[in-house]
Protein backbone atom coordinates (compact mmCIF):
# COMPACT_ATOMS: atom_id res chain seq x y z
CA UNK A 1 0.00 0.00 0.00
CA UNK A 2 1.37 3.40 -0.95
CA UNK A 3 2.11 5.89 1.76
CA UNK A 4 -0.19 8.92 1.66
CA UNK A 5 1.43 12.28 1.25
CA UNK A 6 0.37 14.94 3.68
CA UNK A 7 -1.23 17.89 1.92
CA UNK A 8 0.04 21.29 2.94
CA UNK A 9 -2.66 23.51 4.38
CA UNK A 10 -3.18 26.93 2.90
CA UNK A 11 -3.17 29.98 5.14
CA UNK A 12 -2.24 29.88 8.78
CA UNK A 13 -3.89 28.89 12.01
CA UNK A 14 -3.28 30.35 15.40
CA UNK A 15 -3.32 28.28 18.60
CA UNK A 16 -6.82 27.16 19.46
CA UNK A 17 -7.81 26.46 15.85
CA UNK A 18 -8.93 30.02 15.14
CA UNK A 19 -7.89 31.83 12.03
CA UNK A 20 -7.50 35.56 11.54
CA UNK A 21 -11.09 35.97 10.30
CA UNK A 22 -12.50 34.30 13.43
CA UNK A 23 -10.38 36.48 15.67
CA UNK A 24 -11.42 39.66 13.87
CA UNK A 25 -15.12 38.77 14.02
CA UNK A 26 -14.74 37.96 17.73
CA UNK A 27 -13.13 41.34 18.39
CA UNK A 28 -15.87 43.12 16.45
CA UNK A 29 -18.56 41.22 18.34
CA UNK A 30 -16.96 42.04 21.70
CA UNK A 31 -17.06 45.73 20.78
CA UNK A 32 -20.65 45.78 19.47
CA UNK A 33 -22.77 43.18 21.29
CA UNK A 34 -22.28 44.40 24.91
CA UNK A 35 -23.59 47.83 23.83
CA UNK A 36 -26.77 46.25 22.45
CA UNK A 37 -27.37 43.44 24.97
CA UNK A 38 -27.50 44.42 28.66
CA UNK A 39 -24.80 42.30 30.33
CA UNK A 40 -23.28 42.68 33.78
CA UNK A 41 -19.93 40.89 33.71
CA UNK A 42 -17.15 40.27 31.17
CA UNK A 43 -18.04 36.58 31.06
CA UNK A 44 -21.60 37.37 30.10
CA UNK A 45 -20.34 39.75 27.40
CA UNK A 46 -18.19 36.97 25.90
CA UNK A 47 -21.05 34.49 26.07
CA UNK A 48 -23.54 36.89 24.43
CA UNK A 49 -21.02 37.81 21.73
CA UNK A 50 -20.26 34.18 20.97
CA UNK A 51 -23.93 33.26 20.77
CA UNK A 52 -24.59 36.24 18.48
CA UNK A 53 -21.78 35.14 16.15
CA UNK A 54 -23.11 31.59 16.12
CA UNK A 55 -26.63 32.84 15.35
CA UNK A 56 -25.25 34.83 12.41
CA UNK A 57 -23.18 31.78 11.33
CA UNK A 58 -19.92 33.73 11.49
CA UNK A 59 -16.53 32.34 12.49
CA UNK A 60 -15.21 32.51 16.03
CA UNK A 61 -18.58 32.23 17.76
CA UNK A 62 -18.09 28.73 19.16
CA UNK A 63 -14.79 29.30 20.97
CA UNK A 64 -15.94 32.71 22.23
CA UNK A 65 -19.14 31.22 23.64
CA UNK A 66 -17.15 28.39 25.26
CA UNK A 67 -14.81 30.86 26.95
CA UNK A 68 -17.84 32.88 28.06
CA UNK A 69 -19.47 29.83 29.63
CA UNK A 70 -16.28 28.98 31.51
CA UNK A 71 -15.87 32.55 32.73
CA UNK A 72 -19.50 32.86 33.87
CA UNK A 73 -19.18 29.55 35.73
CA UNK A 74 -15.99 30.78 37.40
CA UNK A 75 -17.66 34.07 38.35
CA UNK A 76 -20.60 32.26 39.92
CA UNK A 77 -18.80 29.35 41.56
CA UNK A 78 -15.62 31.22 42.49
CA UNK A 79 -16.81 32.66 45.80
CA UNK A 80 -18.14 29.27 46.89
CA UNK A 81 -14.99 27.39 45.90
CA UNK A 82 -12.48 29.75 47.50
CA UNK A 83 -13.47 28.43 50.92
CA UNK A 84 -12.48 24.90 49.86
CA UNK A 85 -8.97 25.82 48.70
CA UNK A 86 -6.60 26.64 51.56
CA UNK A 87 -4.88 29.99 51.13
CA UNK A 88 -7.09 31.04 48.22
CA UNK A 89 -8.79 33.75 50.23
CA UNK A 90 -5.72 34.99 52.09
CA UNK A 91 -6.34 38.65 51.25
CA UNK A 92 -9.65 38.78 53.10
CA UNK A 93 -9.66 38.98 56.89
CA UNK A 94 -12.57 36.99 58.28
CA UNK A 95 -12.16 37.91 61.92
CA UNK A 96 -12.35 41.23 63.74
CA UNK A 97 -9.14 42.91 64.78
CA UNK A 98 -9.91 44.39 68.22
Amino acid sequence: MAKKKRSKSKGFRLPGGLGPKGILTGIAALMIVPRVVPVQTPGQAKLASGLALRALKLGGGGPLAAVGIMEVAAEMAGPMLTGLVPGANSGTVRSYDY
